[in-house]
């Protein structure tokens, strides 16, 4: 059989690919002419036919031969409208196109997503209502695409005749996806687990690759719908601990019953429809018909898939668990120490051709305020750079100090440089506006930010550009580690390196838009993110991408690349992890006091309530919401930095800090902020 895939070099795409072949199939892959396959296991035993869903003029090409369409492609990101154009329109292009060819067969992707879960009691199976206007419009983009996809597949498999077969995954995990939305919310150290008794409805991503071979294959899938599940035997809270321990994330897992959950929607409801005439637009988690779909508790079952199809999920949990964590991923608190010994390479591209040694210009953008030693050491490490970096690149340091400190310093480096070095100044005071000013004067479509104190490590460059390269991403982070005086208590020492730390768990490649969607004022305030601007590519001359700039009100204060990045998450910019290119932050001694972090986390929280009232339009309903999340936090925390202080646990600084975040999202208002720029140091 021949198989034509879409969304092939996806998470779920990649090894759907991998089973057809295993099982003796030709398959051809559609993929934009911008996406690089070859770094995929398979990528030479596959035809790979270059179009975009969306506007290619060359869709009919792609069906000859073809015995069947596994259509596996939708959009995860961007607003409602980039979305259904991408899903939606993408999906009737296709099959208009597969409508001119001999193909008949049709096996499409859909998601556990589509079910109305306000509607669901008891057991939700195939024969579940799917939701329907309008109720379907209260739901989030992704619900409305997928929705609306499986209308179109639908209504032109019964125009044609074609045998359709449509599969709803529920939670598809495993390497890579370890951790999902059903697990509850993560606050910094803390996992709160909604409905901890609540039954999963899991597919391991391997198992999940297999059903869709065997349904591609089982004539008697022809016309069915299935859902797909390994079971429901697993429970949240039985999960989440399994994912702590095995993942050595470390954590402290708090149940919540639903019901008790299930009133904080309830109340965003309720004070957007009294104070803004339901006008307000409200985060996910505060939407109870997004809350519902994500953790109302039903029993699940893959007894049609058994009875019509056969099919049982190959692996067990045991294997499924060994394939996930296997092995082991480094933890964030050990990450700092064990950065040289364990971060995995990047493979080294062969061979010297044109397609692998060129590559668009970059410019490396260095903000800087009275810092000249640092400056020096940072534009020395940019020197340094090694590795297949393609193409050329270029330095730009940006002066924010009103009487340019910095321009001796280099005009001096800039003499003896083997790579252009530019000096800008911006005197207008605020980082936002000194970021802005990078961005308006690089030349290079790759914008790199570092800050004027942090170093490079030396492939630090050539480890972005090939990221990016791989993956086509817009924005491409990498860790920013701390190098800081010795202090000799070990609770205070791990307690400031994990401050001071810009880090996640993921292995490079990994996806991190899912997190960068969800506004930050509506996560809550986390005092130690997890992703840096001091150390991110970005495909700035994208023209979406240039259209976004840092807010200026917040310069003075921070929290703008948190509204920058959300805002080009929204966008549709495709954001990925880089764990080789490692930048390592200088940490002053005056930093390292408890009473820096905690006012560093008082302004995020402000920042988090402030933040929503500077969009346009302004959205004061998110602000409210941010207090009253605040006001149920604030004497939690208060309890548990309570708490760990009285057995002396260090565990009492996280808490701590957590709480000034709180006390921040309440005191939020003029008179309270809390400003970071004219604080910044004068020398280093």
């Amino acid at each position: 059989m021949k198989i034509l895939v879409t969304g092939g070099a996806g998470y779920l795409g990649k090894r759907v690919v991998a089973q057809f072949l295993l099982r003796g199939h030709s398959v051809r892959v559609i993929a934009r002419a911008t996406s690089r396959l070859d770094n995929l296991p398979w990528a030479g035993d596959v035809e790979v036919h270059h179009a975009d869903l969306r506007t290619s003029a060359n869709l009919v090409e792609a069906f000859d031969g073809v015995d069947a369409l596994v259509h596996l492609a939708a959009s995860l990101t961007g607003d409602e409208d980039a979305q259904f154009v991408s899903t939606v329109v993408g999906t009737e292009r296709l099959l208009e196109a597969m409508a001119s060819s001999a193909t008949r067969h049709l096996v499409l992707a859909s998601s556990f997503s589509v079910y109305a879960w306000t509607k669901v009691t008891g057991t939700l199976d195939e024969a579940s209502p799917v939701e329907q206007a309008p109720d379907l419009y209260s739901r989030d983009s992704y619900t409305i695409a997928k929705v609306w996809q499986e209308r179109v597949a639908r209504r032109l498999s019964a125009e044609h005749g074609w045998d359709l077969t449509v599969l709803r995954p529920g939670f598809i995990w495993g390497q890579g996806g370890e951790y999902f939305a059903a697990l509850g919310y993560k606050l910094g150290p803390v996992y709160l687990a909604v409905g901890p008794r609540t039954r999963l409805p899991l597919t391991h991503v391997d198992n999940c690759a297999d059903f869709f071979a065997n349904a591609t294959e089982n004539p008697s899938a022809a016309g069915e719908t299935f859902n797909v599940v390994d079971g429901d035997d697993v429970r949240v809270w039985e999960h989440l601990r399994e994912h702590l321990t095995r993942s050595h994330a470390g954590g402290l897992p708090i149940p919540m019953p639903y019901r008790a959950a299930r009133l904080i929607p309830a109340l965003a409801a309720w004070i957007n429809r009294r104070l803004f005439r339901n006008k307000g637009r409200l985060p996910n988690i505060a939407v109870p018909s997004r809350f519902e779909a994500r953790f109302k508790p039903a029993r699940f079952s893959n007894r049609k898939a058994q009875g019509v199809l056969g099919w049982a999920p190959p692996l067990g949990r045991a294997e499924c668990l060994r394939r996930t964590y296997n092995p082991p991923a480094v933890s964030r608190s050990e990450a700092p120490d064990a950065v040289a010994a364990q971060l995995p390479r990047v493979p080294r591209s062969e061979g010297s051709g044109s397609e692998k040694s060129t590559a668009p210009r970059a410019t490396i953008i260095i903000p800087t305020f009275k810092r000249p030693l640092r400056l020096r050491e940072c534009i020395a490490s940019c020197f340094a750079q090694e590795g297949p970096i393609p193409g050329s690149f270029e330095i730009l340091v940006v002066d924010n100090c009103p009487d340019g400190s910095a321009a001796a310093v280099v005009h001096e480096l800039s003499r003896s440089a083997a790579v252009p070095v530019h000096y800008l100044h911006e005197p207008r005071p605020g980082i936002s506006m000194a970021r802005n000013a990078g961005l308006c004067h690089a030349r290079g479509e790759f914008a790199v930010f570092i800050d004027d104190d942090e170093v490079a490590t030396k492939g630090w460059l050539a480890h972005l550009l090939e990221a990016q390269c791989r993956s086509d991403a817009d924005v491409v982070f990498g860790p920013v580690l701390p190098t800081m005086p010795e202090i000799t208590d070990p609770a205070k020492r791990a307690f400031f390196r994990t401050a001071f730390s810009h880090w996640t768990d993921h292995p490079s490649g990994t996806s991190v838009g899912s997190t960068l969607l969800t506004p930050f004022w509506a996560r809550g305030t986390d005092a130690y993110p997890s992703l840096a601007t001091g150390n991110c590519l970005i495909r700035y001359r994208s023209s979406e991408i240039a259209a976004v700039r840092f807010d200026d009100r917040l310069g003075m204060f921070g929290g703008e690349d948190a509204l920058y990045f959300n805002q080009l998450a929204a966008s549709g910019a495709h954001f990925i992890w880089c764990a080789e290119a490692v930048a390592w932050e200088h940490v002053p001694q005056e930093r390292l006091r408890l009473g820096y972090v905690l006012l560093r986390a008082l302004r995020g929280g402000q920042v988090a309530s402030w933040a929503p009232m500077l969009l346009s339009p302004a959205r004061p309903a998110l602000t409210a919401l941010s207090m009253a999340i605040a006001l149920v936090q604030a004497p939690v925390f208060a309890f548990l930095a309570c708490g760990y202080a009285a057995f002396a646990s260090p565990k009492r600084y996280y808490y701590l800090t957590r709480l000034a975040g709180a006390i921040g999202k309440l005191f939020w208002a003029a008179p309270f902020r809390r400003r970071s720029w004219p604080s910044w140091p004068s020398k280093r």
